[in-house]
């Protein structure tokens, strides 16, 4: 009962004058002998006015950053999921920046809640890294312990990250391991596929055999991985590994059957092949009238064999075959 009723007390704050009223019992709280009345006390942050939020004083910002080294589970999750629904203020931040790069490191080793960990790095990154830590030796760090991740916890880092992680190094990375793995793919794939389409090409360039090996997992080639094959493929180009690329663009063509229910998918695997040529032609200094000449009436062919298909009913036709 103490614990419930300590979960709603910031409801029942309206201004400054019911907040002084209420912070004695909240401190109590924080510092309770029960693990649950504690874990309530930090949820509680969560509901607080924001208009409300400059009006604590430092001394609740540094109770609460204390139940950050708690020795309950509970009440680290129940923290890091309040400090998401509302963020300290910026000059608050200070006093959990150690606490929760902590629980990172805590729970990142093998034994502990793998899951958890995303929140925690997801919590940390928003408010207590600055653009240059993100892109530094730090940034770099947090993408090493999400790359060692596996199962639902890998799913749910690219999940939860994939567009605060945008500018993080090595989180490309992460996302390749992710698309290969059998929970992210009884999942979703979107979220992976967006941090590799997003990727900047020098993220990238060190991913190539990661790129390399998430393309090979598609062999057999079927109809469901034609996206997803030329999705490396065109990563693999974006990289500047451009033989490599070339390669894949010849093995999927040689497993599309020459047969015309199978050409505008043909079709679009020589496109973006020739898109390909002309990046590594620019890359090269190298003339590329030709090539240009050959994607326009590639892209003339395809939109005319698109226009086709619509007249035709919506039936899927099969693109690669076996054996």
């Amino acid at each position: 009962m103490r614990g419930n009723m300590i979960l709603h007390v910031s409801k029942l704050l309206s201004g400054v004058e019911s907040l002084t009223l209420v912070l004695s019992d909240w401190y109590s709280a924080l510092m309770d002998m029960d693990t649950l009345v504690r874990a309530c006390a930090v949820r509680a942050w969560e509901d607080v006015p924001y208009d409300l939020v400059k009006n604590f004083p430092d001394l609740f910002f540094e109770a609460f950053s204390v139940l950050l080294s708690d020795p309950y589970v509970m009440v680290h999750q129940a923290a890091v999921h309040s400090l998401r629904r509302r963020s300290f203020p910026e000059e608050k931040r200070r006093f959990i920046k150690h606490g929760l790069w902590n629980l990172i490191v805590y729970y990142s080793q093998k034994s502990k809640q793998e899951d958890f960990v995303v929140d925690c790095i997801d919590t940390f990154t928003s408010l207590c890294l600055s653009p240059e830590d993100r892109q530094g030796q730090l940034g770099q760090y947090l993408s090493s312990v999400l790359l060692s991740l596996e199962g639902s916890a890998l799913y749910r880092a690219v999940d939860r990250l994939v567009y605060s992680f945008k500018d993080i190094p090595g989180f490309a990375k992460v996302a390749l391991k992710s698309i290969q793995d059998d929970y992210t793919r009884s999942m979703s794939i979107d979220d992976c596929v967006t941090v590799i389409l997003r990727a900047p090409d020098s993220e990238l360039q060190g991913c190539e055999d990661d790129i390399k090996k998430a393309f090979e997992t598609l062999r057999p080639f079927r109809p469901e991985g034609f996206v997803e094959a030329l999705l490396y493929a065109a990563a693999l180009t974006k990289a500047g590994s451009y033989a490599a690329a070339s390669t894949c663009f010849s093995e999927m063509m040689a497993n599309i059957s020459v047969e015309d229910r199978n050409e505008q998918w043909r079709l679009e695997v020589a496109l973006v092949e020739a898109a390909s040529e002309i990046e590594h032609a620019i890359g090269g200094g190298e003339a590329f009238f030709e090539l240009s000449n050959k994607w326009s009436s590639l892209l003339s062919d395809l939109e005319k064999k698109n226009e086709e298909q619509a007249k035709l009913r919506d039936f899927p036709p099969s693109l690669f075959f076996e054996g």
